[in-house]
C-alpha cells in the first residue's frame, strides 16, 4: 500500500465507467442540454410549422413561405437557446447574434428548401385540397436535418463554452 500523495483512497475516486454518464447529466450535460434545446426547438417548431401551413395555404410559394415561417420563430430561437439552452447570457452578444445568423439562415434558408424541394421531386405528386401534402412532409424532414444542423452548431460554434482565462482575482 502506498503512503502519501500518491495514495487514494477507493471510495474517493469516481468509476472511469461512471465519469462520461456523469458527464451526460449534469445541469450542462449533453442530456440535459439536448432536452432544453429540444424544448425550445417545440415552441420554435410551432410557431415555423403554424406560419409555414398558413402561408403556403394562402397560395404563397414554399420558398417564401419557409422564409416567413422561419423568420417568426428566429427571435425567439436566439434568445431561448441564449439564456436557456447554452446559457451563455455572459458572452458577448454581436459575436452570437452574426453566427447565429449564419448558422440558422444556412439551415432555414438553403438546407430546408432543398431537402423541401427534394422531396416534393422524389415522391408523389398528388394533391389534396389542390395542394401537395409532399411539401408538409418535405418540412417535416426539413425540420430533423435543422435539429441537427443547429444543435451541433450552436453548441460547438454559436454559444460555445468559453474557456476560463484565469483572470479572476483570488478573493482578498
Amino acid at each position: 500500500m502506498m503512503a502519501g500523495p500518491e495514495a487514494r483512497k477507493e471510495d474517493d475516486v469516481e468509476p472511469r465507467s461512471a465519469r462520461p454518464i456523469s458527464r451526460l447529466t449534469t445541469s450542462d450535460g449533453l442530456v440535459a442540454t439536448t432536452t432544453r434545446f429540444s424544448l425550445v426547438g417545440v415552441v420554435n417548431t410551432l410557431i415555423d410549422f403554424s406560419v409555414y401551413s398558413l402561408v403556403v395555404l394562402l397560395g404563397v410559394p414554399f420558398f417564401l413561405a419557409n422564409m416567413i415561417s422561419t423568420s417568426c420563430g428566429m427571435a425567439f430561437s436566439f434568445f431561448g437557446n441564449r439564456s436557456f439552452t447554452f446559457r451563455a447570457g455572459g458572452q458577448s452578444a454581436r459575436r452570437q447574434i452574426v453566427l447565429f445568423l449564419i448558422v440558422t439562415l444556412t439551415s432555414q434558408w438553403a438546407i430546408q428548401p432543398l431537402v423541401i424541394w427534394g422531396f416534393t421531386h422524389i415522391t408523389f405528386d398528388q394533391t389534396v385540397f389542390g395542394h401537395s401534402p409532399a411539401l408538409v412532409l418535405g418540412k417535416i424532414g426539413a425540420l430533423g436535418c435543422s435539429f441537427f444542423w443547429n444543435f451541433i452548431l450552436y453548441r460547438k460554434v454559436v454559444f460555445k463554452k468559453q474557456p476560463d482565462t484565469g483572470d479572476a482575482r483570488p478573493p482578498a
